[in-house]
This record gives structure tokens, C-alpha cells and sequence, in this order.
């Protein structure tokens, strides 16, 4: 009896459009518009989301143009022939560790907004454990798999996310959003910084980049894909703006989900539009924070070959709880969001930009 492989470890390079997309709208969405208002005036906010934007475009378009120069290739192992083994050994490892502390960083936001809006008397120890569960059972599956999921969840999320403004459209007022271009140049700088950060996540390409079997498209691809969650990020802030002002905006801490709590449909259906809002926003979050623990094991697993999936899953999981739970309170828990921020700038501005760079003057990305 011959067993039928239906599902080959392959993926196309629109795929690979949705795993971006779904990727960079994590938990850092329903806190964006509140950062943006503490740097800018009225709806500001925008423009450093599009400078911000414009950037990660052509930094996801590098990223794809570098990885088809390397077809069906693990990242440490086409690394290694630009940067010598050592090199890219510790390269790898400092991004398998980035990965794990960011999928610990997603498990403990995911838990305190969940405490703080949809069970209140749960400990948040509890509930990070019981997600980390969840993302522990996709991960062991097919990685393939979990990478489709993304074009069934993606769809749902933009769905209830444009639900936002079109239910909060008699809320709006303009002269929340007016007058524009009032912020000086530092409060620009720092929105787009700040907006960078919930950016970063397009960095998955170089990793899943060995399972595209049209490699050719993939620098389009993926900067279609960072389009998506810019006009989301821009719809998200005008919104946010509108509804609430800059002001009070600035002080909410998650302004994405108090416009849920602000819509009122007619004849009483949905007493509380934000839990079905969060509810299907946990959706995009499992898959970022899945894909952040599966770069993990991919990073971890290239590098330690007596290892299996299953092994490394085993080890790391405690080590991501403890990370987790960590963080004593909400300040501390920024500091640990700025730190792996921080290094992803590091990482998609400098580390793969030069290693593309070296690439070229070695004539190893070249066709």
C-alpha cells in the first residue's frame, strides 16, 4: 500500500505574501496608535507610519531579491557560504534566541490583554501557560500547514478590522484629525521608529524563504505583503484619532480594542462588539506568535542536527514561559518589547542588508 503525499513541503511565493502580512500584524497593532499619539499632533501619526512603511517595503524587497539568489536553501546553510560557518553559526543561534524571547513577548502581551478584557480573574501565569500550550500543539505539526493558515485567517481579521471604522463612523470627528503637519521633526523620527517596530516581523522571508518553489517573485511578494498591514496600521490610527482625539489616545494603553468597546449596533445583538473584536484578533496573534516559535525550532534545529523538532520544542517552551511571566508588571514588559525591537532593527537594516552586500562583492548573488 503506497501512502498519498498530498501536502508537499512547498509553498508559492503568494503564500509567502499572507505569512508576511500575517507575520507583522501582531499584538503591537492594538497598541500602535497610543505610541504614535504620544509623539505626534492630531493625525501625524500617518505620516511617519508611511515614511516607516515606505522603508520596510524596500527592506522586505532586499530581503526577497537576497533570498532567490539561494533557492530551496536553509538560511544558516546559504549564510555560511557568504560569512564562513562560524560567523553564520552564531548569526543563526542570536536569531533563534531573538525569535524565542519575541514568541514569549507575544504569549504574555496575548495574556494581559486577554486578563484585562475578557477574563479579569485569571492569573495572567495561567493564561500565558494555556497559549503557549496551544502554539506548542501548532508548531509540532506540519510547517507548511501552519503557514496556510495564514490565508484563512488573514481574510477574517481584515474583515472585523474594517468593521472598526465604518462602526464608529458617527463617533468621528474631523477636528480631532485637523490641523495636520503641527509635529516637529524629533516627534516624526520617534512615530516612525515606533512604527518600525511593529513592522519587523516581515523578517520571516529569509527563513521560509527554502519552501517557495517560484522563488523568482518573491521580492514582489513580500512587499505587497508589507502594503497590507501599512494601510491597516494607517486605518487602525485615523480611526483611533478620530474617535477618541489624540490626547486621550495617547493615555489609552490598548486603543485598537476600546473602539470595539465603543461600538453600539442597533437592537442590542452584540452588547460587546470589542470580545468578538479580540476574539478574532487572537486569530492573527496565534499565527504570529506560532511562526516566531517555528523560526525558533528552524534556526535552532539547522544548527543542532542530533536534535529533532520534538526535542527542541521541549527545551525551549519552559525557557519562553519563564521569559514570559518574567516581566513583574506593564513597564517591565515594554522594556522587554523594546529589546527584541530594537533587534530586529538591527537585524532587517544592518546584519542582512550587509550579508546581502558581501554576497555581491563575492559574486554569489549573481545571475
Amino acid at each position: 500500500m503506497y501512502r498519498f503525499e498530498f501536502n508537499k513541503e512547498e509553498i508559492t511565493s503568494k503564500e509567502l505574501m499572507f505569512v508576511v502580512a500575517n507575520m507583522v500584524i501582531g499584538a503591537g497593532i492594538l497598541r500602535l496608535p497610543a505610541f504614535l499619539a504620544q509623539s505626534t499632533n492630531s493625525a501625524d501619526g500617518v505620516i511617519s507610519i508611511l515614511i516607516s512603511g515606505t522603508a520596510t517595503i524596500m527592506a522586505a524587497w532586499v530581503m526577497g531579491r537576497f533570498v532567490k539568489y539561494f533557492p530551496n536553501t536553509q538560511f544558516y546553510d546559504f549564510t555560511k557560504t557568504i560569512i564562513t560557518k562560524p560567523a553564520a553559526w552564531l548569526l543563526t543561534l542570536l536569531l533563534g534566541i531573538h525569535f524565542m524571547i519575541l514568541t514569549a513577548y507575544e504569549v504574555r502581551a496575548i495574556a494581559q490583554v486577554t486578563r484585562n478584557y475578557l477574563l479579569p480573574t485569571t492569573p495572567v501565569e495561567a493564561l500565558s501557560l494555556l497559549f503557549l500550550f496551544v502554539i506548542q500543539y501548532a508548531v509540532f505539526g506540519s510547517r507548511v500547514s501552519l503557514i496556510r493558515l495564514n490565508t484563512i485567517f488573514l481574510p477574517i481579521v481584515l474583515a472585523i478590522s474594517l468593521l472598526l471604522p465604518i462602526l464608529n463612523i458617527k463617533l468621528m470627528e474631523l477636528k480631532n484629525i485637523l490641523p495636520i503637519l503641527t509635529t516637529d521633526v524629533s516627534g516624526y523620527a520617534k512615530a516612525a521608529l515606533d512604527s518600525y517596530f511593529s513592522f519587523i516581523g516581515f523578517s520571516v522571508i529569509v527563513f521560509y524563504s527554502y519552501l517557495i518553489k517560484d522563488p523568482e517573485n518573491t521580492s514582489s511578494e513580500a512587499a505587497k505583503g508589507m502594503v497590507i498591514p501599512i494601510l491597516l496600521y494607517v486605518m487602525v490610527h485615523i480611526t483611533c484619532i478620530s474617535v477618541f482625539s489624540n490626547n486621550v489616545t495617547a493615555n489609552i494603553y490598548t486603543p485598537t480594542i476600546e473602539l470595539g468597546k465603543e461600538v453600539e449596533l442597533p437592537g442590542g445583538f452584540f452588547e460587546r462588539f470589542e470580545s468578538i473584536f479580540f476574539t478574532i484578533w487572537i486569530m492573527t496573534i496565534f499565527n504570529t506568535t506560532s511562526m516566531s516559535m517555528d523560526i525558533s525550532l528552524l534556526a535552532f534545529t539547522s544548527l543542532f542536527k542530533r536534535l529533532n523538532k520534538k526535542n527542541v520544542i521541549l527545551i525551549i517552551s519552559p525557557i519562553i514561559y519563564l521569559i514570559g511571566i518574567f516581566p513583574k508588571n506593564l513597564n517591565a514588559l515594554d522594556k522587554v518589547g523594546d529589546f527584541v525591537s530594537y533587534a530586529g532593527l538591527v537585524y532587517t537594516l544592518i546584519v542582512i542588508p550587509s550579508i546581502f552586500l558581501i554576497a555581491k562583492i563575492r559574486g554569489l548573488a549573481k545571475r
